[in-house]
């Protein structure tokens, strides 16, 4: 309360959880590369952020676009992306679509075999390699974005550490150990 001793944080309390969004990895790549959890803004607090959100929406459109051109192209649903350790994204055409007659000529200079394996070949072309380039550069973009994005919350808090969080967690211990006493006493 306004005479008390504990510190009103409803307002601070209420600009993060209005702000951000945090979340345990897993799922979607993620920009802070390491274990944990992540924490990035929601959708219109941060326009540069949404920005490039939308961006690496529209590649992976393109993507899944290109793909399904290259099913057609062979005329097999089956075939998928896959991203190999090296980290290089191919498609994995079957041995068989490639042997079939309708396409004995299909496997022009535009793909590149990466690698033969014993069912499937895995190639790539210029077109995949193009929007591979720009995928990672707008994610390098959200990995920028996101560590200014915290640097600002730390500095927030930073900001009010002294006058709100400090006093907050010095009236909790005062509390625990009020109550640690009358338990034992």
């Amino acid at each position: 309360d306004a005479n008390g001793l504990f510190p009103d944080i409803e307002a601070a309390i209420e600009f993060f959880r209005e702000s951000i969004i945090y979340h345990k990895e897993g799922g979607r790549r993620t920009a802070s590369g390491g274990g944990g959890a992540v924490i990035h803004p929601k959708p219109g607090q941060n326009q540069e952020y949404d920005s490039v959100q939308q961006q690496i929406q529209e590649i992976q459109q393109q993507m899944n676009q290109l793909l399904v051109k290259y099913q057609k192209y062979f005329n097999d649903t089956s075939i998928e992306y896959n991203q190999s350790s090296g980290n290089e994204l191919t498609i994995e055409v079957s041995k068989k679509t490639l042997e079939a007659p309708r396409n004995a000529n299909r496997l022009t200079d535009e793909f590149e075999e990466v690698k033969s394996l014993k069912n499937s070949h895995r190639l790539v072309t210029k077109e995949i390699r193009a929007l591979v380039a720009l995928r990672t550069e707008q994610e390098e973009r959200e990995k920028l974005i996101l560590q200014d994005f915290r640097k600002s919350l730390f500095t927030m808090f930073d900001e009010r550490y002294l006058s709100c969080w400090i006093p907050c967690v010095q009236a909790i211990a005062e509390l625990d150990c009020l109550f640690s006493l009358s338990l034992t006493t």
